[in-house]
């Protein structure tokens, strides 16, 4: 989390001390932990977080477990035990303060929203209730897309369509695992010599002096593995009339693949 974004100063302050019980709890000796704060310092420093935020809140938290190099290995030993104890004799009574506790979910909008938590917080101390707010936070990706969308052009393992821009009944329906740009390529420089579209724009003037691009549509976006049968398909429902090589079927017989349980 950086520090420039807009999130509670709880929230880092609280991570910060996270990152420092996690290093606390891992670290075997001293020198292990200190070394391990030197890194959790770079990583907040790269972060934007002010320097005396950072060593005020390692003095509070060093203070607070007695951390010294005097007898940290020892205490560290048995740091888990310690704790496991505190969870026990502790567990009732954090249960008991926290069901007296009500929380309520606003958004957070930095001083807006700590102005209408305190507002509530004083509306309601007369009726001896202890209110406390949950702020959420919203990420940017959630209003718009952080990425611009790619061109259908660049799409691959496709069933496409070529119409006619004179004559809409006139249509060519194909399949292409490469990308969908590279399969208009063929059609229209007639690298693919036994391209129906290539002789038909050969013979049309309106579709020469088009953006030909606009001329394909995609069908069906398909697996590898049944991109012809999903061709076929499409063929036999839409009946294009250039598909005149593809045999009697025009294209919509298809070898299907059966797989035994």
């Amino acid at each position: 989390m950086n520090y420039n974004s807009n999130a509670p100063m709880k929230w880092k302050k609280s991570l910060i001390k996270y990152m420092l019980l996690r290093a606390y709890r891992l670290s075997s000796s001293f020198n292990f932990f200190q070394s391990e704060v030197g890194k959790i310092r770079d990583m907040f420093l790269l972060n934007s977080y002010p320097s005396h935020l950072i060593e005020e809140t390692l003095r509070n938290f060093t203070s607070h477990h007695n951390i010294d190099e005097n007898g940290f290995k020892c205490d560290n030993v048995d740091k888990t035990g310690q704790d496991e104890a505190l969870d026990s004799t502790s567990e009732a009574k954090v249960a008991d303060l926290e069901s007296k506790k009500i929380y309520f979910k606003i958004p957070f909008f930095g001083r807006p929203s700590r102005t209408f938590q305190k507002r509530i917080q004083d509306q309601l101390r007369g009726y001896d209730l202890d209110v406390r707010a949950a702020f959420t936070t919203t990420k940017v990706s959630s209003y718009f897309c952080l990425k611009s969308q790619p061109s259908v052009l660049f799409k691959a393992g496709v069933v496409y369509r070529f119409t006619c821009t004179r004559d809409e009944s006139i249509s060519y329906i194909g399949e292409t695992r490469r990308q969908f740009y590279v399969r208009i390529t063929d059609h229209c420089t007639g690298r693919d010599k036994k391209s129906a579209v290539f002789n038909h724009m050969y013979n049309c003037n309106e579709c020469q002096n088009v953006d030909i691009s606009k001329s394909f549509d995609i069908l069906q976006s398909c697996d590898m593995s049944n991109i012809c049968t999903m061709e076929a398909i499409l063929i036999a429902k839409h009946r294009p009339k250039l598909n005149i090589q593809l045999g009697p079927g025009n294209g919509t017989m298809v070898s299907l693949s059966l797989y035994g349980g």
